[in-house]
């Protein structure tokens, strides 16, 4: 369920990523950056970073 997880919030950061940074120029050298979506892009990095995490420790968690 945690490795869903993952994926789903991988695929939001790549999107909102994608959003943050767009091309400006038509030649391609100058980035645009938009503060809100570098602000969800962090919470979406950090909620990654939290599953990923969870997600391993379910490997070395002892038994029951």
């Amino acid at each position: 369920m945690v490795g869903a997880g993952v994926l789903v919030v991988g695929v939001v950061f790549y999107q909102i990523m994608d959003r943050a940074f767009f091309i400006d120029s038509s030649d391609g050298t100058d980035y645009t950056t938009n503060i809100e979506w570098l602000i969800l892009a962090g919470v979406a990095f950090v909620t990654l970073i939290g599953l990923v995490y969870l997600w391993a420790s379910s490997f070395f968690a002892s038994p029951d």
